[in-house]
């Protein structure tokens, strides 16, 4: 009987789901691939003239987060993952594990087995999500509108201001809604035809994009507002569908349960907002003009006014509940930034696909909307591509010039800005994996200054004790406009002295005005062999500090061939 109730059920939602899902045809496969070639072409130009990781300091993070998946697949440590990692930190220390989800970066630690490591390949990791996405979100706008809709709104998610920067730099917004796309495009299936092979994929890609940003949570209330906007629970809560969100979930609360015990303080201060205001509330609608270009805009609120004409009802509650959904998730959060409108920006582009739709009823508005929506896309493409990648090179060659100078192992105490990109590129150059790289010797921060710092010297002989007990001979410095710490200034007078000397200079060049002016790579004439017996890191970012053995007696001590 009970059998009998879900199947009356499941057919009496077939009954109500609407229209059959459309077959794709050849004219689809063409569209699709001419909008994908054009993607490709303008994405690979731009990548090229590209410098190093600069858009932000988490793009080298996450390409050092993504080595550090190219190593582990390399070595394979399945009897001490946790110590190899804790080492892996202690000689790279900028890796993003449990700050951000994984699976962005294990997907670019495979593309580095393959082909690599180097930021080109980093940012191509990001170009294939991208593809994806795009191809996902011509299927759907396809299902609800028709081909000419989709191919108009995949080109203007391609070259959307909001989104072609992004596309070209190793960061997570492109990625996770890639993921975010492709699971609301199965969620539209299930919503229509409610098979379990459509449930499986919208669940697997619904963890993927939450385990590749946290933000894509917006994805729990969306299809939880989407079901009850359309009454679906009858056939959404069954036996089989519970188990397979049951597994999936276990998977998520693992990540979670790992994230909370080990880097609560950090969860707190960036995602939890302490204090609410209007300005907050009205932080994305102020970013929205700027990010979707003002053409896009009034484009998408002319079609939303007038949805009732060429959206059917159920279309318009599943993208305006997609609005919604990102709103909610994003106003409340603490960590706020102008790129999270990306994950509002597919809704607002099917909306702007209304020329479209009204042009495949009335064959003679195709003279007038057609070129009109044309003016728009070309207009917010133009505005797109005006905008420049942010420029910088050089540390490329510092982590060149470091591995030149001195074969030996070691540790190597780094300062300055942009410690990532150094580190990313020792580890490039140094394929043998002899170098230590240390940030953490005179202080320490929580992610940023702002959640927490904490000062380890305080003056020019404290300095010499961490030179003196880590045995550092060789210090990497950069020239910079400011310092955020007074102990950084002592350094840089102490290396004037004459128990150092300046190895080489390396000038950075940068389109913008620089943070960084110059990376100096200084020898310490006073190093000898360290007295310490194990490397103490200082994490503010953990419940607890990292403890590493004497140098002599550990894994970071051995080298390894290149990845």
């Amino acid at each position: 009987m009970l059998y009998q109730g879900a199947s009356l059920a499941k057919m009496r939602y077939l009954a109500d789901s609407g229209p059959a899902l459309r077959p794709i045809t050849m004219k689809d496969v063409r569209l699709l691939a001419g909008v994908l070639l054009l993607l490709t072409v303008a994405l690979a130009y731009r990548i090229s003239r590209a410098g190093e990781f600069s858009l932000t300091e988490d793009e080298s993070h996450h390409a050092v987060t993504g080595l550090y998946f190219a190593d582990f697949l390399r070595d394979l440590p399945v009897t001490h993952p946790i110590q190899y990692t804790y080492e892996y930190y202690a000689r790279y220390p900028a890796l993003g594990l449990i700050h951000w989800p994984p699976f962005f970066h294990f997907c670019e630690g495979v593309l580095f087995r393959v082909a690599g490591p180097s930021t080109r390949i980093a940012r191509v990791t990001v170009v294939l999500f991208a593809l994806v996405g795009v191809s996902f979100w011509f299927l759907l706008v396809r299902e609800l509108l028709n081909p000419a809709a989709a191919a108009f709104s995949a080109i203007a998610l391609a070259f959307l201001p909001a989104v072609l920067v992004l596309e070209q730099a190793a960061m997570l917004e492109v990625p996770s809604l890639a993921m975010s796309i492709a699971a609301s495009y199965f969620w539209l299936r299930v919503l229509r035809d409610g098979t379990r092979r459509t449930y499986i994929a919208f669940a697997v890609l619904a963890v993927l994009a939450m385990l590749t940003k946290q933000q894509c949570a917006y994805l729990i209330v969306f299809c939880l507002l989407t079901a009850w906007s359309e009454k679906k629970w009858s056939v959404l809560i069954t036996r089989s569908n519970l188990l397979i969100a049951a597994l999936l979930a276990l998977l998520l609360l693992g990540f979670a349960a790992v994230t909370l015990k080990e880097h609560l303080p950090s969860v707190r201060d960036h995602l939890l907002a302490r204090n609410f205001s209007i300005t907050k509330l009205l932080f994305y609608f102020r970013v929205l003009p700027e990010q979707l270009g003002w053409g896009m805009l009034i484009l998408s609120i002319v079609g939303i006014a007038g949805s009732r004409w060429w959206s059917t009802a159920k279309n318009t509650r599943f993208m305006l509940l997609w609005m919604v959904s990102c709103y909610v998730t994003g106003a409340f959060l603490r960590a706020m930034s102008e790129r999270y409108i990306i994950y509002w920006v597919p809704a607002f582009l099917y909306f702007a696909c209304w020329p479209f739709a009204l042009a495949s009823r009335r064959w003679w508005t195709r003279v007038v909307l057609w070129p009109l929506a044309g003016v728009v896309l070309i207009a917010s493409a133009w505005q797109a591509w005006k905008i420049t990648y942010p420029y910088i090179n050089g540390f490329s060659d510092a982590a060149e010039a470091l591995v030149r100078t001195d074969p030996q192992p070691g540790i190597v105490l780094y300062d300055g800005y942009w410690a990532g990109n150094f580190i990313f590129q020792t580890r490039v150059h140094d394929t043998q994996r002899r170098f230590v790289i240390l940030t953490k010797g005179l202080y320490a921060t929580r992610i940023t200054k702002t959640f927490a710092a904490l000062e380890i010297a305080q003056d020019g002989n404290q300095i010499q004790q961490v030179l003196q007990e880590y045995g550092i001979r060789y210090l990497v410095i950069t020239e910079q406009t400011h310092y955020e710490f007074p102990i950084q200034q002592k350094l840089r007078e102490l290396v004037r002295t004459p128990h150092f000397r300046l190895v080489q200079t390396i000038p950075i060049a940068c389109d913008d005005e620089p943070k960084v002016t110059a990376v100096r790579i200084y020898e310490n004439l006073l190093a000898g062999r360290p007295t310490a017996k194990s490397l103490h890191l200082r994490m503010l970012t953990l419940t607890h500090d990292i403890e590493i053995p004497d140098r002599k007696s550990t894994r970071l001590n051995s080298s390894h061939s290149s990845v």
